[in-house]
């Protein structure tokens, strides 16, 4: 009998797709929430080796990210001759779906663009770039704001550790389902390695469409918007020194952004 009992659909990516599921190990031992969220391979990439090896690698780096802005991740497992990854079952709806909903919030639009920063802030402290932060990418979830689907994020070499493990290099070297368009910097665009600058610009996209209802770069990508000479305008409900933050954030130019940390600052 199998561990895991998949129900509905919770939603699909580019190489992956997400189920609730009854975890039986749990049920079994009287649990009394024994859902949890399934990530398995979509049809088309179960006998890719590289996608197994990119599923095998966020497990790796997602379980040590432990923090309440990051979805929890439990185990990786193997299941009708398949890699999944057992996590936490969030109950809310994505920032994406809200933006098109335009449903009440909670807790103030600014409090969710400070805490999107603050939980960048520390899982780049853990030397990990996101490589994909976008709305779709972020949960809503009882007052909390959880960033998830870490499978093509990177980890920087340390000053201790000079290179990328070689699960993780070979992984990098293979061409899998990458960033979005909308949300990509200018230089991952054009082919540059992720950094933290990637995420900073990804999340200063967010927050700009969190706290106006609309896209910057009006979903331009930014060699386009660049092009266009289009340049964001501070929003109302943004107070200048703030903005000044926000705005490097958006800066095509790497070297001019924040880093999460300081732009959570300004704008808590």
């Amino acid at each position: 009998m199998p561990r895991f009992i998949l129900g509905q659909s919770l939603g699909e990516g580019s190489m992956c797709e997400v189920f609730e599921a009854i975890d039986q190990n749990r049920a079994q031992w009287g649990d009394p929430w024994p859902k949890v969220a399934i990530k398995k391979l979509l049809p088309e990439f179960q006998q890719n080796f590289h996608a197994r090896l990119a599923l095998a690698q966020e497990f790796f780096k997602a379980r040590d990210l432990i923090h309440p802005g990051v979805v929890r991740v439990y185990d990786l497992h193997e299941q009708d001759n398949e890699p999944i990854l057992s996590m936490e079952l969030l109950t809310g709806q994505t920032l994406r779906d809200y933006l098109a909903s335009q449903a009440p919030l909670l807790i103030s639009r600014l409090t969710v663009a400070a805490s999107i920063f603050e939980t960048l802030s520390h899982i780049h402290q853990k030397g990990i770039v996101h490589a994909d932060i976008k709305p779709g990418n972020i949960f809503l979830s009882k007052g909390r704001t959880v960033i998830f689907d870490f499978n093509i994020s990177t980890v920087l070499p340390s000053d201790q550790q000079k290179a990328a493990s070689p699960i993780q290099a070979l992984v990098n070297s293979k061409s899998l389902p990458g960033y979005t368009m909308a949300y990509a910097s200018l230089e991952r665009l054009q082919g540059a390695p992720p950094t933290f600058q990637d995420d900073i610009f990804g999340a200063s996209l967010t927050a700009y469409e969190l706290l106006t209802g609309h896209h910057p770069f009006s979903r331009l990508s930014p060699d386009q918007a660049e092009l266009k000479r289009i340049l964001p305008k501070r929003p109302e409900n943004v107070s200048r020194k703030r903005w000044k933050y926000l705005l490097a954030g958006l800066s095509l130019k790497p070297e001019k952004r924040p880093t999460a940390g300081e732009i959570f600052r300004i704008l808590s």
